[in-house]
């Protein structure tokens, strides 16, 4: 795919037309584009292939725009200067907070077994917001929603069985990276981003939710209104949260989604989450 000159302006892909034209002339050129639901940041698009690339007849592209696709008063800085990590394993002239994703799933893909599927990256563009990669399949599901479909017909080993083969995938994932094997704490400590979004979604926002000062909340559900909040303990919430928040950005990597895999035996794939609110605030 042509590389674009950094003066070019970045592409809009905010829609199937504007996708399918951006990937003609390209070895993904594509004969259809559907558009997928989900996600807060990214526009996430499955591309129906011309001809099929490594056996595969479809691919997914996310693109993200300034503006997070969701939340249209929250931007989302998708291109800085390069730090010297990021520099060192991704010599472009910009980095994009792309790169983080891209590299997260490369290196880990790269070690793990044979019963945890990441998807394969085949084309990143900086300069547009761009990741092309591999399609786990039309059928598949997110941990949450697979749980939320069977209601209570989940039985108790196979919710073992998933706690367990997660469990097992996380601490091989800190066992691997406890010696930052080239590099990778160095380069992920870089996502500053990531921290600072997560620390205000998980502890900045509890106390205004929780006394509705939260103007950011309209269109959610209300509290439940026999929910009793003792305000002298809304006050200790702000110290709380910058304790956690420093917690938080002292952390090598950062929480939110660690990685989206398949385990193999549910061909499902689960959303690993390292980050939970302080267990003060109950």
């Amino acid at each position: 795919m042509p590389i674009p000159t950094p003066s070019s302006e970045s592409l809009s892909l905010t829609s199937g037309p504007t996708v399918e034209a951006y990937l003609a002339n390209t070895p993904f050129a594509c004969q259809s584009v559907t558009c997928l639901t989900g996600g807060t940041i990214n526009y996430l698009y499955r591309i129906q292939l011309l001809e099929p690339l490594e056996g595969s007849q479809t691919l997914i592209l996310k693109h993200a725009q300034q503006v997070t696709k969701v939340w249209e008063d929250t931007t989302w800085d998708l291109k800085r200067q390069a730090s010297r990590e990021l520099s060192r394993v991704m010599p472009y002239a910009h980095s994009s907070i792309q790169i983080f994703e891209v590299e997260a799933m490369t290196r880990v893909r790269s070690r793990l077994s044979s019963d945890v599927v990441i998807p394969k990256i085949h084309h990143l563009d900086v300069h547009n917001h761009v990741i092309i990669m591999e399609d786990c399949g039309p059928d598949v599901v997110t941990l949450t929603e697979y749980l939320s479909s069977r209601g209570d017909a989940v039985s108790p080993e196979t919710a073992r069985d998933i706690g367990v083969t997660l469990g097992e995938f996380l601490a091989s994932m800190h066992d691997w990276s406890r010696s930052n094997p080239d590099g990778i704490l160095d380069l992920f400590d870089e996502n500053t981003q990531a921290k600072d979004v997560g620390a205000e979604f998980y502890y900045d926002r509890v106390a205004p939710t929780l006394d509705g000062s939260d103007k950011s909340s309209n269109g959610l559900p209300p509290l439940p209104s026999d929910l009793q909040v003792d305000r002298s303990n809304i006050q200790l919430i702000p110290t709380l949260a910058q304790e956690y928040r420093s917690k938080l950005f002292s952390d090598r990597v950062p929480g939110r989604d660690v990685v989206s895999s398949t385990v193999s035996r549910f061909r499902r794939p689960y959303h690993i989450h390292s980050i939970s609110p302080p267990k003060q605030l109950n």
